[in-house]
């Protein structure tokens, strides 16, 4: 299939609209989640089970099913309830409150742990276990998460103290095997504070972004990189303003990389600007395989951090429509399906729309 010829948009005139679903990409993905329940149905009558055993079937729900209900229904966890209609799921009734661990808190240590255990027929938690446990900051897009413990104890202690409403069969109460929960952990977002008491070049420096005065905004971070280096956030969004994608993208991986290294916490906007001007050079660079080299963290991001999915229309268009020129239809459709959902321009949703209208004989 031919490179679609996208060019960006940098500033595009705005129209408030209510977002609505893409009726080409809503279609597509209600025939992929049909598709897969009955490949799962398939696979459950094929093993043989009784119906009132079926829900402890060892059949996989599929990730382009998961993909489906997600983009259709917002819906971030697919069991085997939602394929067996016999069956009631499970429901939580109560809440619990983390004990953020010292160790942790002492260190900015933020994190996630995923958590199984069985929910009992009265409702109880039992044999909690630790099934994922990483650390990273959960709101950059560009983290890469890291295998830890720290949170174990305290994920742990907050699984026992769950309570569900039971699942049921034909009105049956019943126990449910491999029940999962996840445990984020988070500390207050802090503010950007410039070091070496270089905070006012760092505003002056914006202030000459915002005049489009780039070469200033650019000399002005080259005298003050060496003191704080996130004056590299100057460069990349100097350079991408000025239509100079190669440096942008060298200093927006710069900054990523410190980022990364240093482990600071800064703004979560700042950080979703400096992912936007990174995927959105490497998208004008024609360099799509580098754009879904960092699909993995994106996803993770992008499902948990729903505040800021308005932010993201256009970096979710650059992933769908990298997605498509490297073959891979559905999932090209379904970030172009989430930019169409997300945008509040009028002028956006045509041309995300337009888009989409090209590669709808292929859905």
């Amino acid at each position: 299939m031919k490179h679609i010829k996208i060019f960006c948009l940098l500033a595009l005139i705005t129209f408030p609209l209510q977002s609505a679903l893409n009726k080409n990409i809503e279609n597509y993905f209600l025939e992929v989640y049909e598709n897969e329940k009955l490949e799962f149905l398939d696979c459950i009558e094929k093993e043989g089970l009784k119906s009132d055993k079926q829900i402890y079937t060892k059949c996989k729900i599929s990730d382009k099913a998961k993909d489906a209900v997600f983009f259709l229904y917002n819906k971030k966890n697919l069991t085997s309830y939602d394929f067996l209609d016999q069956f009631t799921p499970y429901k939580k009734i109560n809440k619990v409150i983390p004990k953020y661990p010292r160790k942790a808190q002492a260190k900015g240590t933020e994190g996630f742990v995923v958590v199984e255990y069985t929910i009992s027929d009265d409702g109880e938690v039992l044999n909690p276990k630790i099934l994922k446990s990483k650390c990273g900051d959960r709101r950059s897009p560009f983290t890469k998460y890291k295998s830890c413990i720290v949170f174990d104890r305290e994920a742990l202690r907050l699984a026992k103290n769950l309570r569900y409403e039971p699942a049921k069969f034909e009105g049956k109460k019943i126990s449910s095997t491999n029940a999962l929960h996840s445990f984020t952990f988070l500390m207050e977002e802090d503010d950007l504070l410039i070091r070496q008491r270089k905070a006012n070049n760092f505003y002056e420096a914006q202030k000459a972004i915002r005049g489009k005065n780039f070469e200033r905004a650019i000399m002005i971070a080259q005298e003050n990189i060496e003191f704080d280096y996130m004056f590299m956030s100057i460069m990349a969004s100097a350079y991408y303003q000025q239509g100079k994608y190669l440096e942008s993208k060298e200093w927006s991986n710069k900054l990523k990389e410190e980022l990364l290294k240093d482990g600071r916490k800064i703004p979560e906007t700042m950080i979703v600007i400096i992912y936007e001007i990174l995927i959105a050079s490497l998208f004008n660079l024609g360099e799509y395989d580098a754009i879904i080299n960092l699909e993995e963290e994106f996803s993770i991001y992008s499902k948990e951090r729903a505040d800021y999915r308005k932010l993201l229309v256009m970096t979710n268009f650059y992933y769908g429509v990298s997605y498509i020129n490297t073959g891979n239809i559905t999932k090209g459709a379904y970030y172009l399906g989430f930019a169409a959902k997300n945008t509040e321009s009028k002028d956006q949703l045509d041309y995300i729309n337009s888009v989409i209208d090209q590669i709808s004989s292929y859905l």
